[in-house]
């Protein structure tokens, strides 16, 4: 998983199958409701590498996210804050991303459309949410594929939209070193100015583009109670901007 490539989260049968259950806590113990989140498991794969597993927790104050090939490092994103804490444990150090407006404006115009098909993608415990495939293009030219889940996980689609884009903010601050030759007009739709624009429609379960990038849900659990600690950044890790490495 890199940090900068922004998660992406045929009308045929895609056959996305997700299982959803609920976590098991002591009943009787007192739990702050809001402590209490969803563990999603996405399958994910990069252009060229095996197919690996992305962890992601989120409630209404966090999400972290956990690379399983990486087990040390994380990504924690404070939502309060609309800031993004990539945790690096060998070195010891959280980089930071703190949410700016974009003031940049796109170097050449871009145009985000999509079409709209019924899928019969479904996930368990969701039975009562309709699946679609929407395909979405920039300026006329296929960009990337979601198959979505109406009217389920709500806040975790609000939580992705933030996380996105407090990373389009970071991403505008280089639009200017961005040589023309490489002003692709969906990179800059998906990274920078749409950032969000698919999570409008649903949860993502599957996501994909034609480049040989995907990712899709394999298991999400409800009502799951994480360990504070895991919520937090090690007191003695150095903790500096994006971009510029520590002493």
């Amino acid at each position: 998983m890199k940090l900068f490539r922004i998660m992406l989260l045929t009308t045929g049968v895609l056959g996305i199958v997700s299982c959803a259950s609920e976590a098991t806590h002591d009943d009787d113990a007192q739990v702050d409701p809001t402590k209490v989140g969803v563990s999603l498991l996405y399958a994910e794969k990069e252009p060229g590498s095996p197919e690996n597993g992305i962890r992601f927790f989120v409630n209404t104050e966090f999400m972290r996210i956990d690379d399983l090939s990486v087990p040390n490092d994380f990504i924690l994103f404070d939502r309060k804050k609309s800031t993004i804490y990539n945790v690096i444990a060998a070195e010891k150090s959280a980089s930071v991303i703190s949410l700016r407006p974009i003031t940049a404006v796109p170097p050449i115009p871009i145009a985000v459309t999509e079409e709209k098909h019924e899928s019969a993608a479904v996930t368990r415990g969701a039975e009562n949410t309709k699946g679609y495939y929407y395909k979405f293009f920039a300026n006329g030219v296929a960009c990337y594929n979601v198959v979505v889940a109406e009217n389920y996980l709500p806040d975790v689609v609000n939580a992705f939209k933030e996380f996105r884009t407090v990373l389009a903010g970071e991403h505008a601050t280089s639009i200017g070193n961005l040589p023309p030759d490489r002003q692709d007009a969906c990179d800059l739709a998906l990274n920078i100015f749409y950032p969000a624009y698919h999570l409008q429609f649903g949860f993502p379960v599957r996501e994909w583009n034609d480049k040989g990038y995907s990712k899709f849900l394999r298991e999400a659990q409800h009502g799951v109670v994480i360990d504070p600690v895991m919520l937090t950044i090690p007191a003695d890790y150095a903790r500096y901007p994006f971009g510029v490495k520590p002493h």
